[in-house]
């Protein structure tokens, strides 16, 4: 990537901005820089180093943890599909702040980043709050929430 054009990467659907930050921090990687420190790192540390880059904010740096390093007990909650998943199954479709989603998030403790891959997914998918159930539709309740959040989970580690 550091020696990547920028011109290239901007066919990539980024930014002119973007696309320099990304080289720069490709070009720090090749002079030196030690990634690996970051996995010895807990979560907040580890968020904290990430954004000392140009570019990196905490949403950038919370995805980087999840998508690369395997940190499932984080969640990116100002993404904007986590937003828009927890607000449709847990806050009748009204759009959530990240602070909120990330408070909300905090029950499902070191699986929250499990559980919110999951809540998207079904949120893309077009999974409604509601269900056949007893014949009749019927919403879902909390109890028939927690369960799925329990699915998902049990779905993560089988």
């Amino acid at each position: 990537m550091a020696k990547v054009d920028e011109n290239e990467l901007r066919k990539c659907k980024l930014s002119l901005q973007k696309s320099r930050y990304i080289k720069e921090l490709a070009l720090k990687i090749t002079e030196g820089y030690d990634l690996e420190k970051l996995k010895k790192m807990n979560g907040e540390d580890a968020i904290e180093e990430l954004m000392k880059f140009k570019g990196v904010g905490g949403w950038t740096a919370e995805t980087v943890l999840v998508t690369t390093l395997g940190r499932m007990n984080l969640c990116v909650p100002d993404d904007p599909r986590a937003r828009k998943a927890v607000s449709h199954f847990y806050f009748s479709g009204k759009l959530q702040s990240g602070d909120i989603v990330r408070k909300f998030a905090e029950r499902w403790s070191k699986f929250s980043g499990w559980i919110m891959y999951y809540l998207i997914c079904a949120y893309n998918i077009g999974m409604e709050k509601e269900r056949v159930r007893h014949g009749k539709n019927k919403k879902l309740c909390k109890k028939d929430l927690r369960n799925y959040e329990k699915a998902c989970f049990n779905k993560c580690v089988a």
